[in-house]
């Protein structure tokens, strides 16, 4: 029964100081409020920079299968691949893949490939988020295992599940941090250049009019739509046209029965009489 306290006492120092470290370690984190850790800045600074490289390419070129075959083998030669493709009406989209280093030369070399338009490239540092993840992940995994340390010792079924739940809640930070630092070495590993192929807009004359016949049958066709429209409507009122009808009997009948008073016209013009003959003398 002595034990037992002990197992706590330790479990519950083990949980407090493993959450002073991980404040401690968001605390530090790019845009947190807070001050810096040192000993984070002086590991940010011993390490390599870590840099993410994107940029779009919009270049227009003469036959569009062609650039886009040759953009594939550009990417190929650059010991990358093309991540995704999409094609529409004015173009082709290419998401191209391809080690940071080799960044440079593949954009200079896509360009060539036609007439460029625009080009915007980025550069991000991630160094402080790499160095972040990097040292809270070492916290979870040496806090994992105090846990499980702690867990072989526990000799009553309360410690055993109270170790357990902390042990979860640690194991799954630790996949989280651990995806979060697989994505950002992907992202500084690969540089992702999104290219934009387009052809030449030249005037070309349209054959995608329709003929004598395709006017006809669409004139056809819209008679009939037309016809059907009235069909509808004409359904629709049907069912009313009784009552209409006996609206407009009951009014003529009793306008009938109610003739209205004629209406006082204008004065008939009577035309002045005649003026009298003057008087003989």
């Amino acid at each position: 029964m002595g034990r037992r306290p002990l197992v706590l006492a330790v479990f519950l120092a083990l949980v407090l100081a493993s959450a002073c470290g991980d404040g401690a370690s968001r605390s530090a984190a790019p845009g947190a409020a807070g001050p810096v850790s040192p000993a984070l800045l002086v590991s940010a600074q011993a390490e390599p920079r870590q840099v993410v490289y994107t940029g779009d390419l919009v270049v227009r070129v003469a036959s569009l299968r062609k650039a886009t075959g040759d953009a594939t083998r550009v990417a190929t030669a650059e010991h990358g691949f093309v991540f995704s493709q999409a094609t529409d009406q004015d173009g082709t989209t290419l998401t191209v893949k391809v080690p940071s280093d080799r960044f440079d030369a593949t954009v200079a070399a896509m360009a060539k490939l036609g007439k460029e338009l625009s080009r915007n490239l980025k550069a991000q540092d991630v160094t402080a988020d790499v160095v972040d993840v990097e040292g809270r992940l070492r916290t979870a995994q040496a806090s994992a295992d105090r846990l499980r340390a702690l867990l072989a010792e526990a000799r009553t079924p309360a410690d055993v599940v109270a170790i357990e739940g902390e042990l979860t809640k640690r194991e799954t930070e630790i996949e989280t941090l651990q995806g979060r630092l697989r994505v950002l070495n992907d992202q500084v590993a690969l540089a992702t250049l999104t290219v934009r192929l387009t052809e030449r807009n030249d005037l070309k004359v349209t054959t995608d009019l329709p003929g004598f016949l395709g006017g006809l049958r669409t004139g056809a066709i819209a008679l009939v739509n037309t016809g059907q429209a009235l069909l509808v409507v004409l359904g629709f009122l049907l069912p009313f046209l009784p009552f209409a009808l006996l609206a407009v009997w009951a009014l003529r009948r009793y306008r009938r029965r109610h003739p209205r008073a004629p209406r006082a016209g204008p004065p008939a013009w009577v035309p002045p009489p005649p003026a009298a003959p003057p008087a003989e003398n």
